[in-house]
């Protein structure tokens, strides 16, 4: 009888038990390492949370002194879709540094801010009136993760907001690395280059790990020629399935205020 009640006790703390996955990805230039990323996931059946934050490394850091992270808090809706309520990513280049805020209800933009402003930075500017169908870029990941946009003969697309830049974006087949990611620009990019400086993602590579759906790589063809990433570890529930024994995954040295923010994120 003991045994039954503290197991009664027990089940509503299992039905509720947080998942977290952390990854991290090297990203390379040749031989030459370019920078690190790295990605985390906190989820269960009400709410979830993703971040992730990156640097240049190595010799490429020392000369070019770049950080950026960003984090989505959203809920969990009735079908066990991630929903998300607000976003927010911040990012320094040297001596500039520039964020982005937005928050959401039912898939439609209710505030977003900007600094600097789109002018400011000579972007294109976003369409007038109210922004909808959309969701955040963490989100639209953490849906491929736990299988809820599975990319079928890498046929899928959605569009996406992240606070500066609204795009629509489909997977499309690629070559024998997986999918290629087609882009739709719709505002909030430069107007000083006709293609994007930072590159185009021109394969992902998805393998199934358990119950989640991760990518194991991708290759961006940037203007210093092909980028290419690979997952050099993965943790579940703070247990590694896998690391290169070559590489430690590395605590947030952006100097950036997300990751520490304390502030509670609601649907009200």
């Amino acid at each position: 009888m003991k045994l039954l009640l503290l197991t009664l006790l027990l089940i509503p703390g299992i039905l509720h038990a947080k998942e977290r996955m952390e990854m991290g990805f090297v990203l390379t230039w040749g031989p030459i390492e370019l920078a690190k990323l790295h990605y985390a996931m906190s989820w269960d059946q009400e709410r979830y949370e993703i971040s992730g934050h990156g640097n240049t490394t190595g010799l490429v850091g020392a000369m070019v002194d770049w950080g950026g992270q960003a984090m989505t808090r959203g809920y969990v809706d009735a079908s066990g879709m991630l929903v998300p309520l607000r976003h927010s990513h911040e990012g320094v280049l040297g001596d500039s540094r520039r964020g982005a805020d937005a928050t959401y209800r039912d898939r439609q933009v209710v505030t977003w801010s900007v600094s600097p402003s789109h002018d400011e930075l000579e972007q294109t500017p976003l369409p007038t009136g109210l922004i909808d169908g959309v969701i955040d870029p963490l989100t639209f990941i953490g849906r491929l993760i736990l299988g809820q946009a599975r990319d079928r003969n890498c046929s899928l697309s959605e569009k996406l907001f992240d606070g500066r830049r609204l795009s629509t974006i489909q997977f499309v087949a690629g070559d024998e690395e997986g999918c290629s990611l087609k882009s739709q620009r719709l505002g909030g990019f430069t107007k000083k280059y006709g293609s994007d400086p930072r590159g185009r993602l021109t394969g992902v590579a998805l393998s199934q790990v358990g119950d989640l759906y991760l990518p194991k790589g991708f290759k961006l063809e940037a203007p210093i020629g092909v980028v290419r990433a690979e997952r050099f570890y993965l943790k579940r529930n703070g247990q590694f399935i896998e690391r290169d024994d070559r590489e430690r995954p590395q605590a947030d040295k952006t100097g950036l205020s997300l990751a520490n923010s304390k502030d509670t994120w609601s649907a009200n």
